[in-house]
């Protein structure tokens, strides 16, 4: 591991998970189109973004447990729904613990995810390392990939609709 921060990360995820992730089923609201949470690994995130034929991609790492991840969670979905159309693409990747997928498929409903996402798999530091030397693994953290699969922009911590839109927006105008 290239960054000591992420297994104090890891760590503090995991005390997060006990305390503020409430019992499972407490999430209330409408079901919708079931998607799929497919594992992969970094790996597998990145070549899902050269894959995308999108003009620009989005990716988004976040975890039930995550209250910032929660509350920008709909921000993320109204940018996909206002965008979709003009080449934007939304990849999203739970950094829940396996024993926690139910949870994960049980929000994702509630937010009205219809498209297949991703759970991350395999060792935290390697899928830290694999998606981006510069992530130190606070979470929520999100990338914006052009077309050709390069990154033009990354942060971690919670993101506004505004911050979302802008760097969209300039990937588009940009690519």
């Amino acid at each position: 591991m290239k960054n000591p921060t992420a297994v104090i990360l890891a760590g503090m995820a995991f005390m997060a998970a006990i305390a503020c992730s409430g019992p499972p089923g407490s999430q209330t609201g409408a079901p919708s189109q079931t998607a799929r949470l497919i594992p992969a690994d970094a790996e597998g995130i990145l070549e899902a973004v050269r894959q995308s034929g999108a003009r620009v991609v989005m990716v988004n790492v976040w975890a039930t447990f995550c209250q910032p991840c929660r509350e920008e969670f709909p921000d993320m979905m109204r940018l996909y729904a206002n965008y979709q159309d003009q080449g934007f693409r939304l990849i999203l990747v739970s950094a829940d613990f396996p024993d926690q997928t139910e949870q994960a498929k049980a929000f994702l409903r509630k937010q009205g995810v219809a498209f297949d996402t991703y759970i991350k798999e395999g060792k935290d530091s390697g899928f830290i390392d694999g998606i981006d030397e510069r992530w130190s693994g606070a979470i929520p953290a999100t990338w914006i990939y052009s077309a050709d699969g390069e990154p033009v922009a990354f942060w971690e911590g919670k993101a506004t609709y505004e911050q979302f839109e802008t760097a969209l927006l300039k990937a588009l105008q940009e690519g």
